[in-house]
């Protein structure tokens, strides 16, 4: 399913506004009908460690747009004065 995400990125002053596509098709694969913030917030944390982007992840938000058959998140990616984060420990 990560490969499949279409990733959209906007700089807006000191982080980045990044938008998150996939199908329902593939959303629904791995998480049936639950469309929620915490399956959200486990996707971008997933992403973001298959990316291997240190950036840390605020204010996630997903739509559901059934008449397109896509799954969007929305979040806002902070960089400056920002250590690694390591997603594997649940920490950030």
């Amino acid at each position: 399913m990560l490969n499949s995400i279409y990733e959209e990125r906007q700089r807006q002053d000191d982080k980045y506004h990044i938008s998150l596509s996939l199908s329902r098709e593939e959303y629904s694969a791995i998480y049936g009908q639950d469309i929620s913030k915490s399956k959200a917030q486990e996707i971008v944390e997933e992403y973001l460690q298959w990316k291997e982007d240190d950036g840390r992840p605020d204010n996630i938000t997903i739509f559901d747009y059934p008449e397109s058959d896509i799954i969007n998140i929305e979040l806002d990616l902070h960089y400056l004065g920002n250590d690694h984060t390591g997603y594997e420990n649940g920490t950030k």
